[in-house]
């Protein structure tokens, strides 16, 4: 599966990367995920992701499904850094 970025470049979609940013932002919050946690919210969006079955998928579905993913688990305070976080990445642009 493709993701298709904001520029329109293609990427391999890699669910890792969104444990990757999980992680760093919960860290950044003096709110670190356990691994289950952690682990938990990478199957729970990946599953999500690949019942959509669409290829190429465009980022901002990725971008809209996590913090509500988070918000569903109770962790809505890395919720809300994700979207500040996405907010600024796409103001650089």
């Amino acid at each position: 599966m493709q993701i298709k970025k904001r520029d329109g470049r293609l990427q391999p979609y890699d669910p890792s990367k969104i444990g990757i940013i999980l992680a760093y932002i919960s860290d950044e919050l003096h709110m670190p995920l356990s691994e289950g946690d952690l682990h938990m919210l990478v199957e729970t969006i990946d599953h999500r992701v690949q019942a959509m079955r669409q290829d190429p998928l465009p980022s901002s579905v990725i971008r809209q499904l996590v913090p509500q993913v988070l918000q569903a688990n109770g962790f809505d305070a890395i919720a809300q850094a994700y979207l500040q976080e996405k907010k600024a990445e796409a103001q650089q642009i």
